[in-house]
């Protein structure tokens, strides 16, 4: 008897946990717009962002001094990221979503991508990080 009080716990305890992920799942599914517009909301603002500091180190290189290389060397950098992550943001965000499968679709090629995504942005946050630094360094 204990056994099967034991097993019918065990039962209801897995089948709560698969519910609750399923719930979750649901849940990141009806959000997945969000999501998805976030993203290229970050990627327009990173493009204007690295756009600005490319128009301002046009006007202002003057010289070709070792912080100004080093400043043109990351610029390059993030457009080439920039030109990485623009497709693969731009067919998330121009897939149709109109119905709950559809959605799903988008969720499951939003996850396969998502961390190239995230690490693509990190890379570029780091590389106008660095871009500051030279810009200190080369104002000095």
């Amino acid at each position: 008897m204990a056994e099967l009080a034991s097993s019918i716990i065990t039962i209801a305890t897995v089948s709560l946990a698969i519910i609750k992920e399923t719930v979750n799942y649901i849940k990141e599914i009806r959000l997945v717009d969000r999501v998805v517009n976030r993203l290229l909301t970050n990627l327009k603002d990173l493009h204007e962002l690295i756009r600005l500091v490319e128009l301002t180190y046009q006007r202002a290189n003057s010289d070709k001094s070792e912080p100004s290389v080093f400043v043109k060397q990351n610029l390059i950098k993030c457009r080439d990221r920039i030109r990485d992550v623009k497709p693969m943001i731009f067919e998330l965000a121009s897939r149709n979503t109109d119905t709950f499968f559809k959605k799903v679709s988008l969720k499951r090629k939003s996850d396969a991508v998502k961390e190239d995504i995230e690490t693509i942005i990190h890379d570029i946050r780091l590389y106008m990080e660095d871009i500051r630094v030279g810009i200190s360094c080369w104002s000095l």
